[in-house]
């Protein structure tokens, strides 16, 4: 790994630690909070903290894709980016109100798809797979939404389908390691907290990015370029 590369994953931890200061200022807003008057009010939920956990978790993803996609997979970092951005507000918020609103995650569904589109034009995807992933993810979260009366909310039925196109594009085993990773993760977070009642979300996201970025580094990330020297 060459000093400008070095250089670039420096820039790119510190502009994901710095775009996570402005996403946690967002959410120390608690905007995202429904306020109706009747159930469910979120107005009177507690507190939710300083949340420093969010530029410290948007860096290191920036830092983990960087090493992943910032050689010549470079194009697919138009799409992880900003998926992890989006993605760890979306988590703060599930962590707090255990809602995923459809006014931010359906504008990231449409820039997946979009730009997912394009890097499957352009050869680096698989457009078939992603769509299949998509589906079969979908349809099963819905499956479990219903099995288990809302415990998987409709939210998770929708940002499962973004995870499994974005995971697709690059490969089925990649949706399978996402998978396993956020159902680890979730599972170890109820473990800790002893708790049935949890938030699936920020899980979906974290085994999205972590699946993501081992695949990138296996696949031509800086690492598979160190040791193939």
């Amino acid at each position: 790994m060459d000093w400008l590369n070095s250089l670039v994953l420096v820039l790119l931890t510190t502009a994901g630690f710095l775009v996570g200061q402005g996403l946690r200022r967002n959410l120390d807003l608690l905007g995202y909070r429904r306020i109706t008057g009747t159930p469910p009010d979120e107005r009177n939920l507690p507190y939710p903290g300083s949340r420093v956990w969010v530029p410290i978790a948007l860096g290191g993803a920036w830092l983990l894709l960087g090493l992943a996609f910032a050689g010549q997979s470079w194009p697919w970092l138009l799409l992880w980016l900003p998926f992890a951005s989006v993605g760890v507000w979306l988590a703060a918020v599930d962590f707090d109100v255990r809602r995923l609103p459809d006014k931010v995650q359906w504008p990231l569904g449409l820039y997946c798809l979009v730009v997912g589109s394009g890097l499957a034009v352009a050869g680096l995807g698989s457009w078939l797979t992603g769509l299949i992933a998509a589906g079969v993810c979908a349809l099963a979260f819905l499956g479990i939404n219903l099995i288990s009366h809302d415990e998987v909310g409709l939210g998770d039925v929708k940002l499962v389908l973004i995870c499994a196109w974005c995971l697709g594009l690059l490969d089925w085993v990649t949706v399978l390691v996402g998978l396993a990773t956020a159902c680890i993760l979730a599972l170890a977070y109820a473990a800790v907290r002893r708790t049935r009642r949890f938030p699936f979300g920020p899980w979906l996201i974290g085994g999205s990015v972590v699946s993501a970025g081992v695949f990138g580094l296996s696949w031509g990330g800086e690492i598979a370029i160190i040791l193939s020297r």
